[in-house]
């Protein structure tokens, strides 16, 4: 783990979008499922530009979707 986890990730919707706080030039993975028994892949990988890291699901599930942020190695 580093030294910024566990952290928070806000969910804004319609579309969703999460938030979290962030490292600036940390890499990040965003991770998905759409069961929540399900395993999780790897959405996208997003590289903070600023303090606060951002992503919006561009193909948001009708009904549920399950979502984790994670540092990246």
């Amino acid at each position: 783990m580093g030294a910024d986890a566990p952290f928070t990730v806000n969910l804004g919707v319609p579309p969703p979008e999460l938030t979290w706080p962030a490292t600036v030039g940390r890499s990040y993975d965003v991770l998905g499922t759409d069961e929540a028994a399900g395993p999780l892949q790897v959405l996208t990988t997003i590289v903070s530009s600023n303090s606060v890291g951002q992503w919006t699901d561009p193909n948001p599930h009708p009904t549920n979707r399950f979502y984790r942020i994670r540092t990246s190695p």
